[in-house]
């Protein structure tokens, strides 16, 4: 939090007016009051020595980045009678524990739907507000030059990282069916001669 809060200062003070600052040193100020443990981020602890650990970093932050807030694996099941929900998280303070004994292990938790219903929301942006998820060099449309920049996958990795995008390999990896594969044991395909749209034109 203190990190962050002084790059912020020292870009506001070069590129921001004065009555921005002062609106910025109160926040600021508020935070350090309300938040004094700081702010809950985390990260694995490893050190980006060589190109092997940059790589588990990048595709930690990836997969943290792309997933929602909770995976539905997580939730065991839900007592619509008594409205109560069962779930389970793996503790962050376990990641960098080595021995197994000092682990605080897998937590199950019950609780009220409403209560976890609660948590869920917190997530969702206030209407009409849009939220950047990557920007600099992460952003889709980057104007950052990197051509430069030493790459970190080599051309059959990114071959076979984008075979991972195709959204039939991608259904069969999450859900373990095949969407194309009929019951009958066929492939079924697209014939577009005996489709509905059959002689449709984009003027019509």
């Amino acid at each position: 939090m203190n990190q962050l809060l002084k790059r912020m200062y020292h870009f506001l003070k070069a590129n921001a007016s004065e009555k921005e600052l002062k609106t910025f040193m109160k926040v600021k100020k508020d935070l350090y009051k309300r938040k004094d443990n700081g702010f809950y981020v985390h990260a694995p602890q490893k050190e980006a020595k060589g190109k092997k650990q940059i790589k588990r970093i990048v595709n930690y932050v990836c997969r943290y980045a792309a997933h929602p807030a909770m995976s539905e694996s997580r939730i065991i099941s839900y007592d619509k009678e008594n409205k109560k929900i069962y779930y389970y998280y793996d503790p962050h303070e376990d990641d960098a524990v080595v021995d197994e004994d000092d682990k605080i292990g897998r937590q199950f938790v019950t609780e009220d739907i409403n209560d976890f219903i609660a948590k869920l929301i917190v997530h969702i942006p206030e209407t009409a507000v849009h939220t950047t998820r990557y920007y600099g060099f992460y952003a889709n449309h980057t104007t950052l030059d990197t051509s430069s920049e030493p790459k970190l996958y080599d051309d059959n990795e990114m071959k076979e990282m984008r075979k991972n995008q195709n959204w039939r390999l991608r259904l069969i990896q999450s859900y373990k069916y095949d969407p194309l594969i009929c019951v009958c044991g066929a492939t079924m395909e697209i014939i577009p001669e005996l489709s509905y749209f059959v002689g449709y034109t984009n003027d019509e």
